[in-house]
């Protein structure tokens, strides 16, 4: 009898070692592809983090080209805007539009999610189907800066004026 049960605790012994190990590689594993995708994360913000800058900057001055075009469009009587003053609205949109499509590719999505209803409100205005607001549109800028700035800084930088 003592045999039999030196047997028995000795592979249940095993048993146990062998889940222990078993349990332990799987943890560890896993541990190690929470580290690799945490470095890989952090990789890639810091490689996009001067593309995304460059990009949010373009955005930003192609908005400011916008709002001047759009402006001076907005001063024309409603219904008398010259076929230059137009032209000039929907160039600058063209170019908003290329500044966007470059921060709605690689932009944080906090930061795309605010350049869109800029983009959106010089589309439509540019296409005559609003009227041009200078204060909603500084709103909808002032909206961009700040999470633009959050997010290459790392922390809320509130943007009170236009800078």
């Amino acid at each position: 009898m003592a045999l039999w049960e030196s047997a028995l605790l000795t592979g249940l012994g095993g048993a146990l070692t062998a889940t222990g190990a078993w349990l332990g590689f799987r943890w560890q594993a896993r541990e190690a592809r929470k580290v690799k995708a945490a470095d890989l994360a952090r990789e890639d913000r810091y490689r996009l983090h001067n593309d995304r800058k460059e990009y949010y900057l373009s955005f930003y001055r192609a908005a400011g080209e916008a709002r001047h075009a759009l402006h001076a469009l907005r001063k024309l009587p409603e219904g008398e805007e010259s076929a230059e003053a137009l032209k000039e609205a929907r160039a600058a949109r063209t170019t908003v539009w290329e500044a966007y499509t470059a921060v709605r590719l690689i932009g944080a999505e906090p930061v795309r999610d605010k350049a869109n209803p800029v983009f959106s409100y010089v589309s439509a205005a540019a296409r005559l189907e609003t009227r041009f607001d200078l204060d909603r549109f500084d709103r909808l800028l002032r909206e961009f800066i700040v999470e633009a700035r959050e997010e290459l800084t790392g922390h809320d930088a509130p943007a009170r004026t236009m800078p």
